[in-house]
């Protein structure tokens, strides 16, 4: 029997979707699988319109996202490498997150990419990060104040912080130039005071 025309559904597209996203599975064998799975031949192109839409398709939410973590009163923030595109092209993805949110966004470890990210030109709380130059210019205005250290550190410490008024006394009131065998109890005292300034309001 001659092949017939395929029918494709928002199921294979939401498999497409899932196989690229959650379970990083490279174009070309997503597209292996959906055949081997489903029995459906699909193209590269395809894949690539599936990512697409459901991107358009969270636009809003992806919006949302940003606006919650822009008005949080304390949010981490970091950057990491990816590669993207053609062999050995670097990029990174920039990452904003609080207790409940994050946002990724994929650009450059420039300032011009952090601007285009969005959430640092108007954030007005507390930022946890890795004291990476771009994280302290001086047209991020409405920051509140700063606590950095060790990437080794979980983030939740810094994020459970989130609720209620968090005073910039409290979260500056630290030196953080320290050894690092002292760092750890210095952070947890950081946390410990933050926490005590919103419960307290």
């Amino acid at each position: 029997m001659p092949d017939a025309p395929l029918s494709i559904g928002p199921g294979l597209r939401a498999l497409a979707v899932y196989l690229l996203v959650h379970q990083h599975i490279p174009v070309e064998r997503c597209r292996q699988l959906i055949a081997d799975v489903a029995g459906a031949e699909v193209s590269d192109g395809f894949i690539h319109s599936c990512l697409r839409k459901a991107a358009s398709a969270l636009r809003d939410v992806a919006k949302l996202i940003k606006t919650l973590i822009t008005a949080a009163h304390v949010a981490g923030f970091d950057e990491t490498t990816l590669r993207a595109g053609k062999a050995g092209r670097k990029k990174y993805v920039q990452g904003a997150f609080t207790g409940r949110y994050t946002a990724l966004f994929l650009g450059e470890r420039t300032l011009k990419s952090f601007r285009k990210f969005g959430i640092l030109p108007e954030f007005a709380g507390v930022a946890v990060t890795d004291r990476y130059v771009n994280y302290w210019h001086s047209g991020w205005k409405h920051l509140a104040g700063h606590l950095y250290g060790s990437k080794s550190l979980p983030l939740s410490l810094t994020c459970g912080v989130t609720a209620g008024p968090v005073t910039c006394h409290a979260a500056r009131s630290y030196s953080w130039i320290s050894p690092p065998k002292t760092f750890r109890r210095r952070i947890f005292a950081v946390v410990r005071s933050v926490t005590a300034a919103v419960v307290m309001s």
